[in-house]
């Protein structure tokens, strides 16, 4: 509202070269704000104000109309006071010659500059602008300030004189062209980085629409077990002395961090068998665990567990997978010591993390799904409640009667026991209620 009623007759407004922009700046000032406030320092409640009869309001006053005829409230008659009030202060200020815009210095991008001189004339609007510089702004000593301050010092210009010239005009932009440029070398690098990490992103994003959408997953999961055990005995085998020598109980202790064996299994059953045929084998048990899973808890309740399960996995490590790329990037600068592109570095490497990120992925998936179980909630048994007849020395041998009913709540271990006997829980009934 401050910028709003720039336009005001004798009104100076200070403020940074950023501001004004959206803002509808009127010359006499903005009547329809001039109204707010005088209904706020008045104490009244603006919300109160149907809207869309203060706009219809607005709308009258801009055509001519008197809004006070069809709203008879105070508000409408503010509304049409203040308008008055600045259709009279507006032919003034532009007999005056309009807004007048001072810059005390020039901003980097040239657009900034003209919108802000754009405030002084407004559809068409009577306006003027004015841009005071120092030597010793930054913009203009970066780019050939000592050169001018060294010409003026030669021909023995005073520090206050102003200096119009249309070399030194001449100059400023230049500088700001070459900013210009210097800004959009560094967006469009940036934009280079940004695209590498948003084409990881539209991978891993189109997977998760797949997995929110595919109505069974099965056939999918069944592939990545198959990779799973196929990839960790093709690492085993990698990192083997050779293809005859290898610890088969090493192999057997990975295998059994993908999925569970059976109870039966023989380790010996698996000597003298070739690692191809140990891996059909271990897919092959790794697919009845999967299949018995399913005939245990249903079909139904298996797929909701792989779409909850693979949806976790992804979101878990993509999350990661985007810190670990802020920091290769952080560091990824100092490729060029090495005479290496950073931006060649920079993919190269996303590239390699990526395709690890798919794998810790499906890894994360297969031991889920393989591994997971569901409580079943056991029902609760409740001991049904004991009533007994007490009676005391104090009731004579009488037929008074003193009736005990055990609660659901187990005594602590000095406490009186439910039954009544006069002893403590642990010394009574507590073994028995364990």
């Amino acid at each position: 509202t401050i910028i709003a009623q720039a336009g005001r007759p004798g009104a100076v407004t200070i403020a940074t070269n950023m501001a004004g922009r959206g803002v509808d700046i009127l010359l006499g000032g903005n009547p329809e704000g001039l109204a707010r406030d005088q209904l706020r320092r008045e104490g009244i409640d603006l919300t109160e104000i149907p809207q869309a009869a203060w706009n219809d309001s607005l709308e009258m006053l801009k055509h001519g109309e008197d809004p006070t005829t069809k709203y008879q409230t105070h508000w409408a008659e503010v509304l049409k006071q203040m308008y008055d009030q600045c259709k009279a202060d507006q032919e003034r200020v532009k007999e005056l010659g309009g807004l007048h815009v001072v810059g005390t210095e020039r901003h980097e991008a040239r657009r900034i500059d003209n919108q802000l001189r754009g405030r002084s004339g407004r559809l068409g609007d009577p306006g003027s602008s004015r841009f005071f510089l120092s030597l010793e702004d930054d913009l203009v000593r970066r780019f050939g300030g000592d050169r001018i301050t060294g010409i003026m010092d030669r021909l023995g210009v005073e520090e206050d004189m102003p200096i119009e010239a249309g070399m030194v005009s001449k100059a400023i932009e230049n500088a700001q062209t070459r900013v210009e440029g210097h800004n959009f070398d560094i967006r469009k690098h940036v934009l280079r980085y940004d695209e590498v990490v948003n084409e990881q992103r539209e991978t891993i994003y189109a997977e998760r629409r797949r997995i929110l959408t595919e109505p069974s997953l099965k056939p999918t999961i069944i592939d990545m077990i198959t990779e799973e055990i196929d990839g960790a005995i093709d690492h085993f085998e990698s990192n083997a002395p050779n293809d005859e020598e290898w610890d088969l109980h090493e192999l057997i202790q990975i295998l059994r961090n993908i999925f569970p064996f059976p109870p039966n299994f023989d380790p010996s059953q698996w000597e003298g068998l070739s690692l191809d045929e140990i891996a059909d084998q271990a897919v092959q048990m790794a697919l009845e665990t999967y299949e018995a899973k399913e005939k245990e808890y249903g079909e139904t309740v298996m797929r909701d567990v792989e779409r909850q399960i693979m949806l976790h996995a992804v979101d878990h490590r993509w999350v990661r997978h985007l810190t670990d790329l802020d920091r290769l990037r952080e560091g990824i600068g100092l490729q060029a010591i090495a005479q290496v592109d950073p931006l060649v570095a920079y993919k190269r490497e996303a590239f390699a993390m990526y395709q690890a990120l798919m794998g810790d992925i499906r890894s994360d998936i297969v031991k889920a799904i393989l591994s997971f179980r569901i409580e079943r909630e056991r029902p609760v048994l409740q001991r049904a409640p004991i009533v007994q007849n007490i009676r005391t020395n104090r009731d004579g041998g009488g037929a008074k009667q003193t009736t005990v009913r055990k609660t659901n709540r187990r005594p602590k271990r000095n406490d009186p026991c439910w039954c009544g006997s006069g002893k403590k829980y642990k010394h009574c009934h507590m073994r028995a209620d364990m």
